[in-house]
Parts: structure tokens; sequence; C-alpha cells
């Protein structure tokens, strides 16, 4: 990483959100915020007819920090993160709303993916595997998370639109992992809400796809919320 650099020209973050159809959010609240640098102020704007924003970041942040884009939309919200990066003129942050769990630390408010289940039984225990693409399935390896760790893996399509924001969102997993902070997890079933620490972050291609790659994030149980 380079030297910080102020930012003294205008800086965009802008992009589109949608709902889980597909189709454009307008009226939806986009707040930017640096998570990892000095400053503490906050920009906001609101979402067009055709869910597009624009936001300068100029007086939010420093070059080479990690951002925050926050899009609030009634009880819907959703969280990008992006590195700031001044080789480009413009940084496209978009989101889709989709069925989110809460994986919250006290620095990070992140949302992942929820999955759909496998069986009639909705129960989501140990070593869980949670898609976003293909069929989005989740399978059930063992049960009990306080006996082994609790491995959560996300998969996501990586391309020219939401690569920067996949690899904050990696950024911001190591910072919780490497800070040692707890980790709460709410929004799936009962059976895994609790409080965590972050053994491990581990991001790799699947194989035989072009633009496909996991997170793999192991847990280990502290206590209950």
């Amino acid at each position: 990483m380079g030297d910080i650099v102020s930012l003294d020209v205008s800086h965009w973050i802008r992009g589109y959100l949608y709902d889980s159809s597909g189709s454009p959010i307008s009226g939806a609240t986009v707040t930017v915020a640096t998570v990892t640098g000095s400053d503490s102020a906050t920009n906001s704007t609101t979402t067009t007819v055709t869910g597009y924003y624009q936001l300068n970041v100029q007086a939010v942040c420093n070059e080479n920090d990690l951002i925050s884009v926050t899009f609030t939309s009634g009880a819907d919200e959703i969280v990008e993160f992006i590195r700031v990066n001044l080789d480009d003129l413009t940084q496209e942050v978009s989101a889709t709303f989709q069925y989110t769990f809460s994986f919250n630390s006290e620095s990070y408010n992140i949302r992942l993916a929820e999955p759909d289940y496998e069986d009639a039984s909705m129960n989501l225990i140990k070593a869980t595997k949670l898609t976003n693409f293909y069929d989005g399935q989740l399978f059930v390896d063992d049960v009990g998370k306080e006996a082994e760790p609790l491995i959560i893996t996300v998969y996501a399509w990586v391309d020219i639109r939401n690569r920067d924001t996949i690899s904050g969102l990696i950024e911001a997993l190591n910072v919780i992992s490497n800070d040692g902070e707890e980790v709460t997890i709410t929004g799936i079933q009962a059976c895994i809400d609790g409080v965590y620490v972050i053994n491990r972050i581990h991001a790799e291609p699947v194989e035989n796809t072009k633009d496909a790659f996991q997170i793999t994030i192991s847990l280990e149980y502290v206590r209950d919320d």
C-alpha cells in the first residue's frame, strides 16, 4: 500500500441498487463512510428512478482508505466495501437486496447472502456452506456449533462491476480476524445465532469456472448472543 494522500480533487463513487428480481430501487438512501482512515465524515444521497446514485467522497476519506457504502430502503439494508483508488476517476459500487444474515463485529456491519435450505427441517448447523449462485443450496456436514468450528463458505461471481467490492469485503473480514474482534451472527436460524471469533479467512477460485470464487470463513464459537 502506498502513502496516504488526501483527496484534493473530486472522486466519485457511483452505481445502482436493485431488488432481488433485478428491478431498480428508487428513493433509497446511500451513505459513504470511511472505516479504516482517520476521517469521520459521511456523505449521503438517494437513488433515482433507475436505481442510480453518485457521491463525491472527497471530504469523506483519503486515498487507500477502505470505505463502506450503505444502501437503506425501509427495513432493507446492505453494506458494500471498497478501497479508494485514485487511479480510477470513478469507482462503481452497485448492490442488490436479497435475503441476508448479519455478520457484525464492533467495527463492521456486514450482511452475507442467506441460503435456501436443502431440506424441510430448515436446520443450519455446523460446517455450513452458503451459496448465492448455482443452485443456492445449503449442505450440513456435522452437528453442534460448540463441538467444532463453524465453516461458512460464501460463493460469488467476480466481474468488472463487483470485483472491487468483493475485494473490499475480504479486506473487512481480514481486519476483523487480525484484530481478534468478536463476530455476532444473527438472522439465519437460532441454532447458529451467537458470538464467534474468526480463526481463518481463505479466498480461492472455484475449480472449472471462469469467474467464480469462494470465501471460506472458519469461526470458533464463543457464547450465545
